[in-house]
């Protein structure tokens, strides 16, 4: 193995997943040192082994979630990504990511390796204009203004206003519909009135809106994460009826624990102990989510004229 070719390509490598050296160290699971050991790989000063070299190589050329389908059966935008969770289930509904938004250098970097893209940056800089057509809007809008673990500050802490660039995003570009996802406490922030503001300015842009509260650990997920949904669709688009009313998924109250969704093959470094009990990797992504958008995109046949498949 040649020095000169391996640090060039160790290098490369970093430099395309955008990441620092420590954070390629990390990701690799070197331990103490192993920022040091990389840039020694990187100088061309020492040289890894045959193994670890093609381990090094081959990190991340899989993007597990990268939709190789040049067109979807509809499009959709995934504001404040994070890493991508929402995303999953429309994606694999047949849908098509044409535009996705998350500040955080670092939630960045994860999405790059889940979907092969860097979502843009701050919302409040990026104009309506510049964001292609899409049917759907997806948007889980910072939570910390409202959450318990938050100082509950709502629309006097600066992130809680990240709504208002919804709707802005909602009133020029005129999505089919859109999925929203917030945390529990938004529907009783300011005994109600938060909520309130959010649903009628949705109200405002002739939309059905439709809010529900469900539990990740009713779905089958083992994780109480209680999360507020809200789901709505334009109303000068699709000729709705008076009385309609859309039906979020019923929990399946399906039993679950944390040993249903851990690896099975983990490095010892990772384990305090190990339990041999049984390991299923079952779900990787919220059911409840894509449940609810199965429902948006096939709960009314009417409602979209394409097919999911």
């Amino acid at each position: 193995m040649e020095f000169s070719n391996t640090c060039v390509e160790i290098k490369q490598k970093r430099e395309e997943l955008g990441i620092t050296v420590k954070e390629f160290a990390d990701a690799l699971g070197l331990g103490k040192g192993g920022e040091k050991m990389v840039r020694d790989w990187e100088a061309g000063t020492e040289v890894p082994s045959a193994g670890l070299y093609r381990r090094i190589v081959q990190f991340a050329d899989e993007r597990p979630y990268v939709n190789s389908r040049k067109t979807g059966n509809f499009k959709f935008i995934d504001l404040f990504a994070g890493i991508g969770g929402i995303r999953i289930p429309f994606q694999e509904l047949g849908g098509e990511c044409v535009f996705s938004s998350e500040w955080d250098q670092f939630a960045q970097k994860t999405y790059r390796v889940n979907f092969g893209e860097v979502p843009q940056g701050d919302i409040t800089k990026i104009e309506s204009s510049t964001i292609p057509d899409f049917d759907i809007l997806l948007g889980g809008f910072p939570c910390q203004p409202f959450s318990s673990a938050g100082l509950k500050k709502g629309f006097a802490d600066t992130r809680g206003t990240l709504f208002f660039e919804i709707e802005r995003i909602m009133r020029d570009k005129r999505p089919k519909a859109f999925l929203l996802e917030n945390v529990k406490q938004l529907r009783s922030h300011d005994r109600g009135r938060t909520l309130r503001v959010i649903l009628n300015h949705i109200d405002s842009l002739d939309y059905y809106v439709k809010y529900e509260i469900l539990r990740a650990g009713d779905f089958g997920v083992p994780q109480n994460r209680e999360r507020t949904y809200i789901v709505g669709f334009d109303k000068n688009y699709y000729d709705l009826p008076e009385n309609y009313d859309f039906q979020f998924p019923e929990p399946t109250y399906e039993e679950t624990r944390l040993g249903n969704i851990l690896e099975t093959d983990v490095d010892d470094r990772y384990m305090k102990s190990r339990n041999k009990g049984d390991q299923d990797v079952k779900k990787t992504y919220s059911s409840t989510i894509k449940e609810t958008a199965q429902r948006m995109l096939t709960g009314r046949t009417d409602l979209f004229d394409f097919q999911v498949i």
